[in-house]
């Protein structure tokens, strides 16, 4: 994030542009889009700041009317531009606004015609949609596809985008706002009756109908600022609902229903142009059950309506074109032959001209135009897929490679360890062998010493012997007895030895230390050295005794 800093963004003013969003659409519904886009123009310049989701909506319903008000195709997609322009490089910031910039241009090309153009923008829309935003938004979107089955007349095929979207609307907190919390799940449920409403399903929409009424009364209260909104929604409902109850016949429920839906939006401020829907229903009904004078008073409001601005807008060529067919049925249910053919021959031929404008957009091959589009956004994922398989196979090679690096480097230390260990194996045989001659010349070298010991232990013993058998005699001098005294004690300390050498190569125990008289071990030491001493000192050398030494 350090790396790559967000820019901070402009903040919004919801509640500011909800009333100025409310007016230009109050506008619209009394048939002035020309005047709602002029005041949206305004209101944004008196205003200094605003943020990008302000500035977006503002696109958003110009864009609107621009299609579908006062027809102008080039300034709807010139505000569509406006649109990506404004989110150029804030993509991963508004994700909401940039999924819906891509279904206005597939309007703005379903418009103009541009048919393989149009799915694919609807078809990157609802892919972006789909990794980027949750369940809530992405309602608003499963609307758009069935919509567009739905303009193809593609009603079953619409119904599961519009039952799509209203469970993915399901997910929408409260305060997502007042489209998503109202005027999306309540088109959702209207357009699934009109659906089956136009497959020949009349008691399914007469389900959907109620659904949709029984929602908007759920909501009363909720939303004080946008009660005239929610009402003409409800008058709109009450309008298709009269509509249905009159295909099955049911003529009282009908004409409640109608006569409630023109109360309600038949009022500047309200869905004037689906009151006048309501009226031809209603004109209808009246001219089947022969009430002629009720029918004419309806007929009359509409072709003042007609002939009026409002009547001119190309939202009204469907009025327009249904009450010259009611026309001729009002005059030729009350026999007035005359009348009735003008009307009659003029409705052929707008219709013609309105069939003809649209054979072209009805008759396209939806479904081949989405398999395309659907297929080519596959092979790009296959081609990405190959891409990434690629990169696997390389890091799949170079990691077997190093393991075969690897495990050749184990089988050479391996092998390496296996000659290292026979040479010590070698070298431990070879000292064992040593060990082994050691050994055996040690008990040799014992054997050798302890057969001397013992043929030195005889003539020792006998010497000491001798001595001792020569002390003994009377007749000895002084200086005889302590010769003969030193060679019985040199015979008994060799004897000493010598049973010491013998009992050292026999035994394991240790040789035990005793304590010695120094003053007698000098003593006798010097006596038995003191003979050798004389005869290599001179003749003058005087040697002292110890006996002698006073000290």
């Amino acid at each position: 994030m350090s790396c790559n800093p967000v820019n901070e963004q402009p903040p919004n003013h919801q509640l500011h542009f909800d009333t100025i969003i409310n007016q230009a659409t109050t506008y619209i519904g009394n048939n002035q889009p020309k005047r709602a886009a002029i005041f949206l123009d305004s209101a944004y310049q008196a205003f200094p700041d605003p943020g990008v989701k302000d500035i977006f909506r503002k696109y958003e319903n110009l864009i609107n009317i621009y299609l579908n008000y006062d027809l102008n195709t080039a300034k709807a997609e010139l505000y569509t531009d406006s649109v990506f322009h404004l989110l150029k490089n804030r993509k991963a910031i508004y994700k909401n606004e940039y999924a819906s910039g891509l279904f206005f241009l597939g309007e703005v090309q379903m418009a103009e015609k541009r048919y393989t153009e149009a799915f694919k923008s609807y078809y990157d829309g609802r892919s972006f949609a789909k990794k980027n935003l949750d369940d809530c938004s992405l309602s608003i979107f499963s609307n758009k596809l069935g919509l567009v089955r739905f303009n193809q007349e593609q009603y079953q095929k619409a119904i599961p985008f519009f039952k799509e979207a209203i469970n993915q609307n399901k997910d929408c907190k409260p305060g997502t706002g007042f489209d998503y919390l109202f005027i999306f799940p309540q088109t959702y449920l209207n357009t699934i009756a009109m659906c089956f409403e136009r497959s020949g399903q009349p008691d399914s929409a007469i389900i959907y109908y109620r659904k949709a009424l029984a929602f908007i009364a759920g909501k009363t209260g909720s939303f004080p600022k946008r009660e005239s909104f929610m009402s003409s929604a409800n008058g709109v409902i009450y309008g298709n609902l009269g509509g249905i109850y009159a295909v099955n016949n049911n003529y009282e429920l009908a004409v409640k229903s109608l006569i409630q839906s023109i109360l309600i939006n038949d009022r500047p401020g309200y869905e004037v142009h689906d009151a006048q829907t309501a009226k031809q229903k209603l004109a209808d009904l009246y001219i089947r059950h022969s009430k002629f004078r009720e029918a004419d008073k309806l007929l009359n409001e509409l072709q003042t309506y007609l002939s009026g601005k409002a009547g001119m807008s190309p939202n009204s060529l469907g009025i327009r074109l249904k009450w010259l067919r009611l026309k001729y049925e009002y005059h030729d249910k009350k026999k007035e032959l005359l009348k009735a053919y003008p009307y009659l021959q003029k409705y052929h031929n707008s219709r013609d001209s309105i069939y003809k404008v649209d054979k072209e957009l009805k008759n396209i091959d939806i479904d081949q135009a989405f398999k395309d589009t659907a297929q080519k956004y596959r092979m790009k994922l296959l081609n990405k897929d190959n891409q990434l398989k690629t990169v696997y196979l390389f890091a799949a090679v170079f990691c077997i490679l190093m393991i075969i690096t690897i495990l050749f480097f184990i089988w050479h230390n391996l092998k390496r360890s296996k000659k290292l260990n026979k040479q010590i194996s070698e070298h431990n045989i070879n000292m064992q062998m040593t060990l082994a001659s050691l050994e055996q010349s040690q008990e040799e070298n014992i054997r050798m010493m302890m057969i001397v010991a013992h043929d030195l232990r005889n003539p020792i013993g006998n010497i000491t012997s001798m001595a001792d058998l020569m002390l003994g005699e009377n007749d000895r001098t002084k200086d005889d007895l302590e010769m003969l005294g030193m060679i019985k004690t040199s015979g008994q300390n060799s004897l000493h030895l010598v049973n010491d050498l013998l009992r050292s190569n026999s035994q394991t125990k240790k040789l035990q230390k005793e304590p010695v008289d120094l003053y007698v071990l000098l003593h006798y030491c010097v006596n038995l050295l003191s003979h050798k001493a004389k005869e290599k000192k001179p003749a003058d050398t005087f040697i002292r005794h110890p006996s002698n030494d006073s000290s």
